[in-house]
């Protein structure tokens, strides 16, 4: 068994970007034990030979997450484009339990840092996005603002339809912006969607049965080692210890510092 590869897809319209991404690894037991005293314990083979490879942790993390304890780690990606982050806690708890809370998604992820979250109809519809707004600031930013320089991240052709078909002298620009975004949000999720049943249906089950083990091992050690020619530059790593401290300083949503503090205080066994 391997461990799931997801393809990112930027979309044609819109390049929906997040400063920070966040990877929340739930590692949970079929019948919620958590991970038991015992001479050597051990992570799932499959999980533990994804961390050790990918995510390299420290013996301390390590230890750490055989304890019950969460923990994070910055992923090795280019620095210029985006910032990948590692999380991880034992859940005790049945997977059971965890997938039926997962599934009801507008009653587990509200509150706190949650502003909307709603949950996407199949097939993805317009008025699942009803509630997408843009601050002001947002909005204002758009008037004017070029493609990679925008607060809010677009693709040329978004870009340009938003600036040239907006009334700005209208009272109501801002609510002809959240229209437009409403639109663009809706195609690019039905994009998306397509292309993940394509790989799924189609892609994938090909390359399972014509792709051998060395080839996913050459695959997965390309993907890895993957940096964009056109944006990278030299000596940006040694950035990365500070861009570290800062991130796990800030208050959310903008670091997650406190709020693993708040985690630790809520959960004080991690489990």
């Amino acid at each position: 068994m391997r461990f799931p590869r997801t393809c990112y897809d930027r979309g044609p319209d819109v390049r929906l970007l997040s400063a920070v991404a966040f990877i929340a690894v739930l590692v949970l037991t079929p019948d919620g034990a958590a991970l038991r005293a015992q001479s050597q314990p051990a992570l799932p083979a499959r999980f533990d030979s994804y961390v050790k490879a990918h995510v390299k942790l420290t013996s301390d993390q390590h230890r750490q997450l055989l304890a019950g304890q969460p923990v994070t780690q910055l992923l090795e990606t280019d620095p210029a484009k985006e910032v990948a982050i590692f999380g991880a806690v034992w859940v005790n708890a049945p997977v059971a339990r965890y997938l039926s809370a997962v599934k009801d998604i507008e009653s587990f992820e509200k509150g706190g840092n949650f502003l909307v979250t709603k949950r996407i109809s199949s097939p993805p519809r317009l008025e699942d996005f009803g509630q997408l707004s843009l601050p002001p600031d947002d909005v204002a930013d758009l008037r004017a603002c070029k493609v990679g320089e925008c607060e809010v991240k677009l693709g040329e052709t978004a870009l340009t339809h938003i600036q040239k078909e907006t009334d700005w002298a209208k009272p109501n620009a801002a609510a002809d912006v959240d229209r437009s975004m409403r639109r663009l949000a809706h195609e690019y999720v039905t994009a998306y969607l397509d292309h993940i049943r394509l790989e799924e249906a189609e892609v994938l089950p090909l390359a399972e049965r014509l792709l051998t083990e060395g080839d996913w091992a050459e695959l997965d050690a390309a993907f890895m080692q993957n940096r964009d020619p056109l944006t990278y530059r030299d000596g940006q790593d040694e950035f990365r210890p500070l861009f570290k401290r800062i991130l796990m300083t800030l208050p959310a949503p903008i670091g997650l510092g406190p709020a693993m503090e708040a985690l630790n205080a809520s959960h004080p066994t991690g489990r």
